[in-house]
């Protein structure tokens, strides 16, 4: 999946609708369900948080953008999420 053209073709931020598959031997794109969600496997278990992490830090990755840009905005304790991936907005210069 080519997030940064999906981020600048949006105009700047995204939502993505994501299926996680913990306990992966790596963490990667998975596919896509028949209904757009799109699945990521993740290396990390889905305890204390850390699935949520990895997956945070992959789509940022991914996106080429700061961790600080990605947010689960639904399903923080599930494993179907809606994911909002932001592009940072410049600041004017003074």
């Amino acid at each position: 999946m080519d997030l940064p053209s999906l981020l600048q073709a949006s105009g700047g931020s995204i939502t993505l609708h994501i299926r996680v598959r913990p306990f992966a031997p790596t963490t990667a794109w998975a596919g896509t369900l028949d209904d757009n969600t799109h699945v990521v496997q993740v290396h990390a278990a889905p305890e204390r948080n850390k699935a949520n992490i990895a997956l945070v830090r992959f789509l940022a990755q991914e996106a080429g953008v700061d961790v600080r840009h990605v947010a689960i905005v639904a399903g923080a304790t599930s494993p179907k999420k809606v994911v909002k991936i932001s592009i940072p907005q410049a600041r004017p210069r003074s």
